[in-house]
Parts: C-alpha cells; structure tokens; sequence
C-alpha cells in the first residue's frame, strides 16, 4: 500500500502504462499500414516485422540500461526515459510517412528502439 502513495512510483508507472498502450497499438496497427499504404502482402511485411521489432526492443532495452547507469552518475537518468521517448515521435512518423516500405522499416526499427529505452531506467526508479 505504501507504493501506491508514492507519486514517484505512482507517476512512473502511469508513464510505463502509457507507453505500453502506444507500443502495443502502434503494433497491432502496422500490418494494415504497410498493407493499405504500400499494397504489400503480409508475406512480404510479416517476416521484417517479426524480425525488426524483437531487435529494436532488444537495442532500445540494453542500450537504455546502459545509457541510464551512465547518466545515472551524474543523476540524470531520467533523460532516458523521458528523452527517448520524446526522441522516438519522429522517428515513428517518418516511418509513417516515408515514401518506400524499405525506409519505413529503418526508421521503425530507430523509432522502437528509442520507444523501448524507457524499460530498463523505470524499473530501477520503481
């Protein structure tokens, strides 16, 4: 009970919830994307989705520990979780907006791996 009066712990798990429901949306979103955007069948989509988003997840987890310990020294981990995320919106954009399914992928696998840094940082602040 005393986790649920902390507004550290409160706010960093509204921020992760929150996240999730972005990630998870944007997700489920992507096979009809590059179906009616790019007339492509999920055969030729399914397997770089399968393959892009396990590696930017992996990339953005790893490499946000990593990055959140060293800025950690200097208390400023949370520059991670709040600058990464922020980072990503363009990223995710330019993947909607690119004008080549070949250019929506690399800028999805930048934009998820800056969408997943939040990760690692949040479960140490919690």
């Amino acid at each position: 009970m005393s986790l649920l009066r902390s507004p550290g712990f409160m706010s960093v798990t509204l921020a992760a919830a929150l996240n999730d429901v972005g990630s998870y949306a944007l997700i489920a979103w992507q096979s009809t994307f590059y179906e009616r955007v790019y007339g492509l069948e999920s055969s030729a989509y399914a397997p770089v989705l399968a393959t892009l988003l396990p590696i930017g997840g992996i990339i953005g987890g790893v490499g946000g520990g990593y990055l959140a310990d060293r800025l950690g020294r200097q208390g400023r981990r949370w520059w991670v979780t709040a600058g990464a995320t922020c980072a990503a919106a363009p990223c995710l954009a330019a993947s909607c907006l690119a004008t080549t399914p070949e250019a929506s992928y690399a800028a999805l696998l930048v934009g998820f791996a800056l969408s997943e840094m939040w990760r690692a940082p949040s479960a140490v602040m919690a």
